[in-house]
């Protein structure tokens, strides 16, 4: 699980807003709507065109200020807001289909909330996507935040906010604060003052995630929501997986000297309970020459965002300096990347000539 802590300052920097207007509507909606659509297009295709941004492909098309869309909307900020946000679903749609990376998803909710304020869902999806899916914390805290200054009569964001803190970044002490607000604010279910009372308890952090994630679960209707809860499940029963396999290792290397050839060893001398697959459906491995285990479903989740990245890397290295990359290493003296580490033994390859990137396994060549 994520562990990585965010803690931006908690200052409301947005001043709550009157309540949300009701949206312009008719002909008048619909015809701003489309040319601010056509003109948005346009932009982005002479933007790729003149070479101010890499394909489309790769992620990092432009995002229209929101001073550019508040002159292109003639006033209809509100309009405008849809606008992006829908934009901001179709990008995120596109390149998690794609599977490759999505750098401006943060400056497409930031935009649709600069121009509405009281705009709910930018703030939450933003929010979710950015901890959760670009591991970007900091972000993603800070962004709710943001949302809960400029809509403090709406228990959702602080509620969502909460959620994160606990079962994503590990900080209940916080969460619990965030919970209780929201229990306060109309409409908010029960089970927010109950999220609360676990947060502020002394302990259990693991076990107390597990609680929120199963009444998530049963109470929630909130699609996004019950399908991330559902994915915390299956990391917090990864995570304990992983530390029995690993004690049963220490425990045989203690005893013997050595490490075991498998892990099947354990389970026929009675030191570990049969390991059937995991949550995902994939397997638990292990390799006796270092004594490394995994789970095979977070290997392939992290080969494959260290993959997305690399290539990434290269495009833009490409862009730039027309030619690929002499080394992976030289995206890193180049700061394009922190650094080209694998997981689990695994080893990147790459040719400068093509500059294509794959996944070898050293202990099976």
């Amino acid at each position: 699980m994520t562990t990585a802590q965010a803690s931006p300052p908690e200052d409301h920097r947005v001043a709550p807003a009157a309540p949300r207007p009701h949206r312009s509507a008719g002909v008048v909606r619909a015809l701003v709507l489309a040319c601010a659509l056509a003109g948005l297009l346009a932009a982005e295709h002479r933007a790729v065109g003149e070479g101010r941004t890499l394909e489309m492909a790769t992620g990092w098309t432009p995002v229209p200020t929101p001073t550019t869309l508040r002159r292109m909307g003639f006033g209809y900020d509100l309009v405008m807001a849809d606008l992006m946000w829908v934009k901001g679903l179709q990008y995120y749609g596109r390149q998690r289909l794609a599977q490759a990376p999505m750098p401006r998803l943060g400056e497409y909710m930031d935009t649709a909330v600069a121009l509405d304020p009281r705009f709910v869902a930018p703030y939450a999806f933003g929010g979710l996507v950015l901890i959760q899916d670009l591991d970007q914390p900091a972000a993603g805290v800070d962004l709710l935040l943001r949302g809960i200054a400029a809509n403090p009569d709406r228990w959702e964001l602080p509620f969502e906010l909460g959620f994160l803190l606990l079962v994503c970044l590990e900080d209940p002490g916080r969460a619990a604060r965030y919970f209780e607000r929201a229990s306060g604010l109309e409409g908010c279910p029960e089970m927010a003052r109950r999220f609360a009372a676990w947060s502020y308890a002394q302990g259990g952090g693991r076990e107390q995630a597990r609680k929120v994630c199963e009444e998530i679960l049963q109470l929630s209707d909130d699609e996004t929501t019950r399908a991330f809860a559902a994915e915390s499940l299956a990391r917090i029963q990864i995570e304990e997986d992983l530390e029995r396999i690993r004690a049963a290792i220490e425990r045989h290397r203690e005893r013997t000297g050595s490490r075991p050839a498998t892990l099947k060893i354990l389970i026929d001398r009675g030191d570990l309970r049969d390991v059937g697959p995991e949550p995902r459906g994939g397997a638990y491995v292990y390799r006796p020459e270092t004594g490394e285990v995994a789970s095979s479903s977070e290997i392939g989740i992290t080969l494959d965002r260290s993959l997305r990245r690399l290539e990434d890397a290269v495009a833009r290295y490409q862009a730039v300096a027309g030619v690929y990359p002499p080394s992976l290493e030289a995206l890193v003296a180049e700061g394009l990347v922190d650094d080209v580490r694998c997981v689990f033994g695994f080893q990147f390859a790459y040719d400068a000539d093509s500059g294509r990137i794959w996944i070898v396994d050293p202990w099976r060549t």
